[in-house]
């Protein structure tokens, strides 16, 4: 249990990252381009 767990907070964390990476790209570009 505290194994699958963690895997999960992981996965969340990984998840997490990726998404305000993929979201603050653009957006930064975005400014840019203004």
């Amino acid at each position: 249990m505290e194994e699958l767990r963690s895997h999960a907070g992981f996965s969340t964390t990984d998840f997490i990252f990726l998404s305000s990476h993929l979201l603050y790209r653009p957006y930064i570009l975005h400014l840019f381009r203004i």
